[in-house]
């Protein structure tokens, strides 16, 4: 657990109180993530050795990852792992902001490694550029499934593929500052891109980078910012059902909640206006604004 009084503590309370102060079109800090990644999320940590599939459970909702492969120059072939922590969180949340932004398949992903770093907010560190790089290829070469069933009502419903089609990288690692001479690139999978236009919703970057440490509560951040859309009185969630949602790298329920309510405490210093209680075995949520106000809708996502 995060000790009090860290550059990393003192950096959240100082972005919330600018969150607190301006509003997210005055900070230029729009971006958006999609329903599937409100829903259910990728591991917080790495899945142990031998480990086929990643599944998460929302209700009716399943959602599966399975890792990609990579052909090695002598002809072997390399099982790749699964994208895992906070790195392809703020990749994915990149890409949609991006997708709605443009109203566009190919995403553009800079000039340099540098700039990439800035647009996603990470450091220009070697070991988060190397992180960068492997948590880019296991994101892009994983095979995603999202399924919802209903049986009684008959209803079925699937997506699945991998979340980008095409993605062209010239970047110097060694030297990150260095522009390229090609552009970098990625082309959305069709499928994806679809649904982030019916059901990408806004997020505060500012907030998204203040968390950025956290797996766990940017994933909360994003569950409770599309939740709170639709909640219109106090609604009880058990424990075991978020903990099936978001918490299985957490080990029992009992473990997954004490984790969780530090969570959400990070979570309400750059999201002031969030109310939640907790009741017997379920956390309470009690409606609260949005991060992002519904207007004015003619904005666009943090980067234009």
């Amino acid at each position: 657990m995060e000790k009090l009084y860290t550059k990393q503590a003192e950096a959240r309370l100082e972005a919330g109180i600018d969150i607190w102060n301006r509003s997210v079109f005055e900070r230029d800090a729009l971006g958006f993530s999609t329903r599937i990644f409100a829903q259910a999320n990728l591991p917080h940590k790495a899945p142990k050795p031998g480990t086929e599939l990643w599944v998460r459970r929302n209700g009716k909702a399943v959602f599966t990852i399975q890792p990609g492969a990579k052909a090695n120059e002598d002809g072997t072939v390399t099982k790749l792992g699964f994208p895992y922590g906070t790195i392809p969180r703020l990749l994915l949340i990149y890409l949609v902001s991006e997708a709605v932004r443009t109203k566009a398949k190919r995403i553009d992903l800079g000039d340099s490694l540098s700039e990439f770093l800035r647009r996603v907010g990470l450091p220009r560190q070697g070991r988060t550029i190397q992180m960068l790089k492997k948590q880019m290829e296991l994101l892009f070469a994983a095979n995603m499934r999202f399924e919802f069933r209903d049986e009684a009502a008959g209803v079925q419903a699937s997506m699945s593929g991998a979340v980008v089609n095409r993605h062209v990288l010239f970047w110097d690692t060694k030297h990150p500052e260095q522009q390229s001479l090609w552009k970098n690139y990625v082309d959305l999978n069709s499928d994806f891109f679809e649904e982030i236009v019916a059901n990408g919703f806004p997020l505060d970057l500012d907030a998204v980078a203040a968390l950025r440490k956290s797996p766990l509560a940017l994933d909360i951040y994003c569950w409770l910012s599309y939740r709170m859309k639709s909640i219109g009185r106090p609604t009880n969630i058990p424990w075991e059902s978020i903990h099936a949602q978001v918490g299985a790298d957490y080990g029992t329920v009992k473990d997954f909640r004490k984790k969780a309510l530090h969570a959400l405490r990070l979570v309400r210093v750059v999201w002031p206006e969030l109310t939640f209680a907790t009741v017997k075995g379920c956390l309470t949520l009690i409606p609260s604004p949005t991060p992002v106000p519904p207007t004015p809708k003619a904005k666009t996502a943090k980067g234009e």
